[in-house]
Order: structure tokens, then sequence, then C-alpha cells
């Protein structure tokens, strides 16, 4: 009898069966321990070790794959599922690649070049869906959400000790970026004024921090559809009040605004009546506040903290930023290709660009407008993509609405799907299975509901 118990254990740490993606495993415990760890450290390269390269390749591509095989090589029947269920989103990568190589391709632009940022963007966004969906089927919706935000609080954590001008805190991050050998951000860590904890930067920070929340926030709605009218979920709002510290700490504003927002359609979709009365218990403060606007931009403006100012160089900036990449989509709708760069173009549209405040922040920054470099790339042809993948969205409005800090703090930064942001794709099948999880369960809940 002993010897059977032992061949049905192996039996199960080499060919597992199906599990419940939000709690158990498909594996043994050692073994299940042994894949939540290594996600950990998937996310931790991809967090804190982001060019950390060997023999020219990054060291986290290199995990990315060993982890994909030793998900799948074992599961080949998984691989077959992930292809299936996951099909949709691998149909928009590939409509994406296909546009942007014919643009890249109708403008002349280098095909070794197209064809590393195909690689980059398109392929690496189908790789990490794929692992994203393997993963998700071997430890769990949990526990892959949860590796995510260890590693996201690590580098918050951090990120308090910098803001707190600790020095070990900082050298922390001064050792991880000598071993990466990139210049590209290191004028953040020769400053020390914005914290920015293990990331690449407090932009990267803020933009990891958001994807947390998005994540956290649909596990949730998943597990707990009956809790959809209970307006005090704390955890949510706990795990919201932590977006907008960590984002006053690394100095970004985006974050803050975009999760006001969220905080305004979430009240409102849970409670109506309580956001009208809001509303209008807030519409003298507002007044208020709207009278005495000017003292309260050039005290906003005085202080020593990032996130309060919104009259420095940066954010007036941002208007000629945007309005440059707004004149560069109308002058050119068809797109620019997948290797775009705004500031080679500044010559062509100095004259109309000059007269802004603070113009001459186009001739060294990107767009930072992540919708507008989408454009730019793809073309005008990327929009019904973008419709498409809306409407899918708005199927499942209630847990997608926990995207809502990330999609406005991409409003005002470059990085996002398909463009600089690689982690959001792991997260992808969580969003799909969870949203089923959650029909599922509500079905369920209106069947015993009209049973009783």
């Amino acid at each position: 009898m002993q010897n059977e118990n032992d061949t049905a254990t192996a039996d199960k740490s080499i060919a597992p069966e199906p599990v419940n993606v939000f709690s158990a495993s498909a594996y043994s415990s050692l073994t299940a321990h042994a894949y939540f760890f290594g996600t950990i450290l998937l996310f931790f390269l991809s967090i804190a070790l982001v060019r950390f390269l060997t023999g020219g390749v990054p060291v986290r591509s290199l995990y990315v794959v060993l982890l994909f095989l030793s998900v799948f090589v074992l599961r080949p029947r998984l691989f077959v599922d992930a292809i299936k269920h996951t099909l949709p989103v691998l149909l928009v990568i590939s409509y994406a690649a296909l546009l942007g190589l014919i643009v890249s391709l109708y403008n002349s632009l280098p095909v070794s070049d197209v064809l590393r940022q195909i690689v980059e963007l398109h392929i690496q966004a189908a790789i990490g869906v794929l692992t994203g969906y393997g993963l998700l089927h071997t430890i769990g919706a949990r526990k892959l959400v949860y590796a995510f935000m260890v590693v996201v609080g690590l580098s918050a954590g951090l990120a308090v000790f910098q803001f707190l001008d600790i020095s070990a805190a900082w050298n922390i991050r001064d050792s991880l970026q000598a071993i990466q050998n990139d210049d590209m951000y290191r004028f953040f860590l020769q400053e020390r004024a914005r914290a920015m904890g293990l990331s690449f930067s407090p932009v990267h920070l803020a933009t990891q921090t958001c994807l947390a929340f998005a994540a956290y926030f649909v596990l949730q709605k998943a597990i707990k559809p009956e809790q959809d009218k209970k307006l005090l979920t704390w955890p949510i709002w706990i795990a919201l009040a932590l977006v907008i510290v960590i984002s006053i700490i690394s100095g970004n504003r985006s974050p803050i605004l975009g999760g006001l927002i969220f905080a305004g359609i979430y009240v409102t979709s849970v409670r109506p009546a309580l956001a009208l009365l809001g509303l209008f218990t807030l519409l003298p403060f507002g007044l208020l506040i709207y009278s005495n606007l000017d003292a309260i931009l050039n005290y906003m403006q005085s202080t020593d903290i990032r996130a309060f100012r919104i009259g420095d160089k940066s954010s007036v900036g941002r208007t000629a930023l945007r309005d440059y990449g707004w004149l560069l989509f109308t002058s050119h709708p068809m797109g620019y290709g997948l290797i775009f760069d705004s500031t080679k173009y500044v010559p062509q549209f100095w004259d109309q660009m000059s007269i802004y405040e603070n113009a001459e922040t186009i001739k060294g920054n990107a767009i930072h407008n992540y919708y507008l470099n989408m454009l730019h790339k793809y073309g005008v042809l990327i929009l019904p993509l973008a419709t498409y993948v809306l409407l899918k969205i708005k199927q499942n409005m209630l847990i997608a609405i926990g995207f809502v800090p990330y999609i406005v703090h991409i409003f005002f930064h470059n990085d996002g799907p398909l463009f600089g942001d690689f982690m959001i794709w792991y997260f992808v099948p969580v969003l799909i299975t969870c949203a089923k999880q959650r029909q599922d369960r509500l079905k369920t809940l209106n069947g015993a509901e009209n049973a009783t």
C-alpha cells in the first residue's frame, strides 16, 4: 500500500492533473514551492535587473525561456490549452506585429532593426502570455499575483528608505545598476532626487505598482464577486492607498490622478446614489478650491514633494510634447514604423512648436504619451485593433476598472503594452481566467438566490 502511495505521488510530480487555478498547485508541495520562488525570481529579474546581459542577451529573457520550457515540456497538453485559450490575445499581438512590419517597410526602415523590434516587442509579448498561462495553471492565480506583489513590495519598501535619504538604500540600487552596464537612467541615481526602489527608474516603479494593484483587484473580484455591492472592501482601499503613497514617495503624479479616478468610478459602480451624494457634498469644496486656485498652485509649486508640484518644467513640458505628438500623427497618419524616434523630426516642426513654453523638451524627450506612441509606430490602422480590445474589456467592465490607475499613468509616459511594458503580458491570462471564474461564480450565486 505504501508503494502505491509513493507511485501516485511520483506520478503527480511528473504529469499533474488539472488544478483549481485560484488555489491549489498542479504539483507536489516541494515542486510547487520551487515554481513559486522561481516566479519571484522572474519578477525580480524583470524589475531590478532589466538590462543585466550575458552575451548581449538579457538574463531575464533567457530565464523566461527556461521557465517556459520547464512548465510545458512535461505537460505538452497544457501548451495546447495555452494556445487555445489565449488565441485571441496572440492574434492581437500578431496583428500588431504584421502591421508594424508593413508600416516600417513602407517607411524604408532597416529590416534588421525592424525584426529586432518584432522580437523585443511582439514575440516577447507572446512568450509572456503563454508563460503566464503556464504559471497560472502550475502555481495558481493567487501565487502568481502574490509573487509579483512580493517583488514590487520589496522595491517600494526600498524606495521608502531612499525617500528618507538613507545611503544604504541608494547603494543597493547603485550595485544593481553597476552590473547592468547601462547609463540610460543613471541620472536618477546621480541626483538621488526621486526614490526608485529596485526598479529601473521612478516611472517604472509607478508602472509596476499600478500593475500590481490591477492584478490584485482582478483577483479579488474573481474570488469574491458576492462583495460587488460592498463598498468597504478594505483590502482594495488599502492597496489603493499604498499606490498613492508609493507615488508620492517616487515623485509620480499620474498614478495619484489615476487612483482618484478609479475611486470615483468604483464608488459609482458599487453605490451610485452614494457617489451622487458625494458629488453634491464636495461641490462647495470644489468651488472654494477654484476661487483660490492661484494661491493653491503657488503653494504646491513651492513644496519639496514633486508629486504635489503641477507647474514645474516637467508638467508644463507635457503640453508641448503632447501637441507635438499629435502634430506628428496628423502629418503622417499611416505611421512611422517600429523604430520611431520623435526627436528626429524636431527640425521639421520647430517653427510650429517653438512658441510653446518649455518647447526645448521635444528635442531631448520622447512624447511621454503611450497612446500617441502607438499611433506613431503603427499608424491609424492600429485603431481597429484598439476598438476590438476595448469591446472585449467592456464585457467585464467591473473587474477591468482595476486597470484605471495604470491606464491613466501610461497616458503621461511612454511604456505600455507592446511598447516597453513586457510584464503586463504575464497577467493577461489571469484577467481572462478571472473574468470567466467571476461569470461562473455569479451564475451560481444567482441560481442559489432564485432557488430560495
